[in-house]
């Protein structure tokens, strides 16, 4: 709590990569101290726009670490406005984090936002980012299978994932 407490202080100081090393090492210890975690979300939101791709990565990733996804959607959607786009592997970080969580809904909007949705049918998983393909491409199938929507092996389709992920939404 003493750490906490002086480093909440001196956050205003930190440039981006003592802001992401410190809410990474924060998340890796597993530290759950609420206001000192709030107080780095709002420094990396004032630094979002000077953090290169891994220390934007490590924050998120801290982020995705708590309890409530709140704090990350916040860094991604500043990300998003900041820069014309995010980094594949960074959103990776969020496809996991929804995929653990079941949130299905989630899942399709950020593999609507890796362009993965253009209009065909089904796109072969291997299409998608290597690092996305691997984390989601079966999870995404089983969820398919269990909602019985047809899917071919190494095929997701995409119709029948918008439909879950509409349905997630209601």
């Amino acid at each position: 709590a003493a750490i906490a407490a002086a480093s909440i202080a001196k956050l205003g100081h930190f440039e981006p990569q003592q802001l992401s090393t410190t809410a990474w090492a924060f998340a890796a210890r597993r530290v759950c101290d609420e206001p000192l975690l709030d107080a780095l979300s709002d420094a990396a939101l004032r630094t979002i726009s000077r953090l290169r791709e891994e220390e934007f990565r490590m924050l998120l990733w801290a982020s995705s670490r708590r309890p409530g996804l709140t704090s990350a959607w916040a860094l991604l959607r500043e990300a998003e406005l900041a820069r014309a786009s995010v980094p594949p592997l960074s959103l990776g970080v969020m496809l996991a984090e929804c995929e653990q969580r079941g949130l299905v809904g989630r899942e399709a909007d950020l593999l609507h936002r890796l362009g993965a949705f253009d209009g065909q049918r089904g796109v072969p998983a291997s299409g998608l980012p290597a690092a996305l393909a691997s984390a989601c491409a079966a999870a995404v199938q089983l969820r398919l299978l269990t909602e019985g929507h047809p899917t071919d092996a190494g095929i997701v389709d995409l119709a029948a994932l918008r439909e879950l992920a509409l349905a997630g939404k209601k």
